[in-house]
């Protein structure tokens, strides 16, 4: 009996109400901790197909003694239904972590494969809480705006929340006010400038890197980081550049032929100024429809060139600068950073620089010095912790929802979340997610400390001692055309376009084309400026930014 436990190759447990994880990856060990602490009586189940003893070391090494506790580990086929009854108890499991195994050729397929199994066992058991991991990025992209496919209809896939690790992490460093970590915002450089004091600014995010971090990293930017009266550039470097960014925009083909692109090669360097290649110029009144933009820079990010031109960033007196290394090689990140020019790091012109370590805070021992207090680091340990149905974020989102549907329709009842669509659900999560860069364009901070909301004000004017968001109608406005933008970004990086004329004049016909054209050909109406929707389709963002609003003044309030 010892080594079967040891080796976790028991055949039949009894667990009830558990926690379950099946297979294991470095980058789950931040919701493992979150778990553990917050299900302090609960059992925490990791089953993994092989290494069992391995799994085991790794997750003492990572979690505290109390947390370790909680946590068993087990041999399990996570695609075999007699060993997800008898070993993994699915039956009678309170949430459901579906993780895969890094090394997996198959994982997204797997992993869906996997829940389709546990959806049959389980059959419309209404309690478990279920979230899927997808590694490859346009895999979720895909599900957002198509669900999961016309086959996968049974209730436990309408429960199951989707995520991408990587996109967690981004989502996190740019909006992440209710997880306790420092946001490293790309507005913010130094109290002189910041977009709350600089109205003529525009926020310019340079990542080296086109890896998976690098490339959620410029993904999240588009899809929450937009900020009232201000443009976002969005520049990425990497030594394959071209191939990468092929790749990228087929990926969002829609976006980018609204989204202005440019590409060039570090030795085509000339001065100051770049040569300009392959750009894709705005379509029609695009600039209305988008406030973002990406530049493609292919090269070494070891290029001298490259200093020079960070060193040229730097002093640009209109941009809000910020320098994220994002390449696979740890310790490369890390010494990019720390032999940037000193003028890069101290001074008047210091950037704020954000440093990539997989798995690896080593780096947090410098910040201790005033030459790299510049300097931050992130990484899954400490970022990757995924949202909880019941967090801050999933509760907000409910809220704006039922905002959207009484602006929509005059109902005072709502649809229950998990039967949203993936796309109305993201839409609004994202919508929730962006309020936290919109305020900062206007000067206000929401931060958090322990369990305790906390409101700032940097701009200018007599706002310093403020405790609640009391925004006047032209700021809700301009948060709310703020909205549209990022709205128009994120639903054309999902795959929609606009409609034609022949299809807007169709919908003005019978408005029912309009929910028609968005299912079957992926082709919205309102994908458009803010100033051509008509009064009606406007309130709806008015009514959703105020209920945010509402929400975060609720939490303000709450001293408890």
């Amino acid at each position: 009996m010892g080594d079967r436990y040891k080796t976790g190759t028991i055949d039949h447990y009894n667990w009830e109400n558990h926690i379950l994880f099946l297979g294991y990856d470095e980058m789950m060990i931040g919701t493992l901790r979150k778990v553990c602490s917050t299900n302090k009586k609960t059992q925490v189940v990791v089953a993994v197909p092989e290494n069992v003893e391995a799994t085991r070391s790794r997750i003492k090494v990572n979690l505290k003694e109390e947390q370790y506790k909680l946590v068993e580990v087990i041999q399990c086929n996570y695609t075999d239904k007699d060993d997800l009854i008898k070993k993994a108890c699915v039956k009678t499991v309170s949430q459901l972590f579906i993780i895969g195994q890094p090394d997996e050729a198959t994982h997204d397929a797997t992993n869906q494969k996997c829940l389709d199994v546990i959806a049959d066992i389980v059959g419309d058991k209404p309690d478990i809480a279920c979230y899927i991991y997808f590694r490859n990025q346009s895999s979720l992209s895909l599900i957002h705006r198509q669900e999961f496919g016309k086959d996968h209809n049974k209730p436990l896939w309408k429960k199951t929340n989707p995520f991408n690790f990587h996109q967690n992490i981004a989502s996190k460093l740019l909006t992440g006010f209710d997880s306790g970590n420092k946001l490293m915002t790309p507005d913010y450089r130094n109290e002189k400038q910041n977009l709350a004091v600089c109205p003529k600014s525009n926020v310019h995010l340079v990542i080296l890197g086109m890896t998976e971090m690098g490339m959620a990293l410029a993904k999240e930017m588009l899809t929450v980081a937009h900020y009232p009266g201000h443009r976002v550039k969005i520049t990425l470097v990497d030594d394959n550049a071209r191939e990468e960014m092929f790749y990228f925009k087929g990926r969002y083909k829609d976006l980018f032929s609204y989204c202005k692109s440019t590409f060039f090669k570090l030795d085509w360097r000339i001065g100051k100024q770049p040569m300009e290649c392959n750009l894709q110029n705005e379509n029609g009144s695009a600039k209305d429809i988008l406030d973002v933009e990406f530049e493609f820079i292919e090269g070494s990010v070891a290029h001298p060139k490259l200093s020079n031109m960070i060193e040229d960033w730097a002093e640009e007196k209109d941009s809000i600068f910020t320098l994220a290394i994002c390449t696979n090689d740890s310790p490369k990140n890390m010494a990019t950073a720390l032999y940037l020019p000193r003028t890069l790091l101290e001074g008047e012109n210091a950037i704020q620089v954000w440093v990539y370590q997989q798995g690896d805070n080593s780096m947090e021992e410098f910040g201790g010095y005033d030459l790299y207090k510049n300097l931050h680091t992130f990484s899954a340990n400490e970022y990757g912790e995924i949202d909880l149905q019941g967090s801050i974020a999933y509760i907000w989102a409910e809220q704006v929802q039922k905002a959207y549907e009484r602006s929509a329709s005059g109902s005072t009842s709502s649809t229950k979340w998990h039967d949203l669509s993936q796309y109305e659900r993201w839409s609004t999560m994202n919508n929730v997610r962006s309020i936290i860069p919109k305020l900062h364009g206007m000067g206000y901070e929401i931060s958090k400390e322990g369990d305790k909301f906390k409101l700032q004000y940097f701009g200018d004017g007599d706002k310093s001692k403020c405790t609640q968001l009391d925004l006047s109608n032209d700021e809700i406005h301009k948060i709310a055309e703020t909205e549209h933008i990022r709205w128009n970004a994120d639903t054309l990086a999902k795959g929609f376009r606009p409609t034609t004329d022949g299809e807007h004049k169709q919908v003005k016909a019978n408005k029912e084309n309009k929910s028609k054209f968005k299912k079957t050909i992926f082709a919205h109406d309102d994908i458009k400026p803010y100033s051509d929707l008509d009064t009606d389709t406007q309130a709806y963002d008015i009514d959703m930014t105020e209920a945010i609003i509402n929400a975060i003044n609720g939490q303000l309030r709450n001293k408890d």
